[in-house]
């Protein structure tokens, strides 16, 4: 089973994103800068509720300029590009190197209709997708891992 970017040994925890600024913005790629991890790629990502946040901080006192500038599902967090997802849980927010997300694949994806007839009656079709991968981080220090975000 795949870990998830949380859950693999490596990767930089426990970075602090209550009350999300711009100063604990910068301390994420400073983390992965601090371990010589930061490659091909880096940007962010958080789900739609975290780019909100971020869209409606100022990045600094007394100004109209918030910390995410674009849109709610793509745009830019402290110079590089950021993206909401609802795949990732609310709170959270990454930032990585995304050329470090190694997929790996055991053949192909394999789509099977469902023959038994039991669900005829319902007008009902069942299909099932089956795909066997491998997900790996190269280089876990490449990313940091924020909770809590508010």
């Amino acid at each position: 089973q795949p870990l998830g970017i949380k859950n693999t040994t490596g990767v930089g925890t426990g970075q602090d994103a209550s009350t999300f600024s711009y100063a604990k913005a910068l301390a994420f790629p400073v983390v992965a800068g601090g371990a010589n991890a930061i490659r091909g790629n880096p940007g962010w990502v958080t789900n739609i509720a975290g780019a909100s946040i971020g869209m409606q901080r100022q990045r600094f006192t007394s100004t109209d300029s918030p910390i995410w500038v674009g849109n709610l599902m793509d745009g830019e967090l402290v110079g590089f590009r950021s993206m909401a997802s609802e795949q990732l849980a609310s709170g959270n927010i990454i930032f990585g190197s995304w050329d470090e997300v190694v997929i790996g694949e055991w053949g192909v994806l394999e789509l099977s209709t469902d023959n038994g007839g039991t669900r005829f009656n319902q007008a009902q079709v069942g299909i099932r997708a089956m795909w066997m991968v491998d997900v790996l981080l190269r280089y876990p220090q490449s990313f940091v891992v924020g909770t809590n975000l508010s």
